[in-house]
């Protein structure tokens, strides 16, 4: 059934919506009704339309720092790449997890930047201070820090390197590897978090808008 002006004005008189010399489907097009239903409804950031995409965004965001923790915890004093290195005593023989482990790091931080709020904003800084405080040891194996805080690796560099400034680079209790799994755990906690809070939200908003709907029926 087509739904006119004249029927919505009929509406908005059986539900004690104001009623001016403007149309119902004017103040729903508009902008600053002065009712803060309709105002509501107009803007599209408030919660009647509820935002699908930050849920998704915070559980990818979980998800790569899960898969950084992983891979950093490889590298840390208890990891069992160390042994391989040493049993081996050739750089290539790890390579494809150094491969990795960057690869998630520059997924982590881009992962944040698409979600700029306050503690993500910090744990981008807690991230690039990590990479900062190792950034000799990780350059003399071929690993750089650029100048957006990602991580680039020379994979010729990287194999000349000998064991022990590998070792260097990522092991230690201080080290890139231990404080980059700490933080990559703390992300993915708080990103789990907000995912839930935005489901929530999402669905205390889809109830409201239905509710809404359900209130000011147009088919009386």
């Amino acid at each position: 059934m087509r739904i006119t002006t004249q029927m919505l004005n009929e509406t908005a008189r059986k539900t004690g919506l104001p009623f001016t010399c403007n149309t119902l489907l004017d103040q729903v097009g508009g902008q600053n009704t002065g009712n803060a239903l309709l105002d509501a409804l107009n803007n599209k950031n408030s919660s009647v339309y509820p935002n699908a995409k930050n849920k998704k965004d915070y559980e990818k965001l979980e998800k790569t720092a899960d898969r950084l923790q992983k891979q950093t915890e490889k590298f840390t004093d208890q990891g069992s790449i160390w042994d391989k290195l040493t049993e081996s005593n050739d750089p290539k023989e790890i390579y494809s997890d150094v491969e990795a482990l960057v690869k998630e790091y520059n997924s982590t931080v881009k992962a944040l930047r698409s979600q700029p709020d306050t503690l993500n904003e910090f744990y981008q800084y807690m991230l690039k201070q990590a990479a900062g405080e190792n950034k000799e040891a990780l350059e003399k194996i071929g690993i750089t820090v650029t100048k957006d805080g990602l991580l680039k690796v020379d994979g010729e560099k990287y194999k000349s390197a000998d064991v022990e400034s590998i070792r260097k680079a990522f092991g230690g209790s201080e080290g890139f590897a231990e404080k980059t799994a700490f933080l990559a755990d703390r992300i993915s906690d708080n990103a789990e978090a907000n995912a839930k809070s935005a489901s929530v939200q999402y669905n205390a908003a889809g109830n409201t808008y239905s509710a809404l709907l359900n209130r000011y029926d147009f088919r009386s």
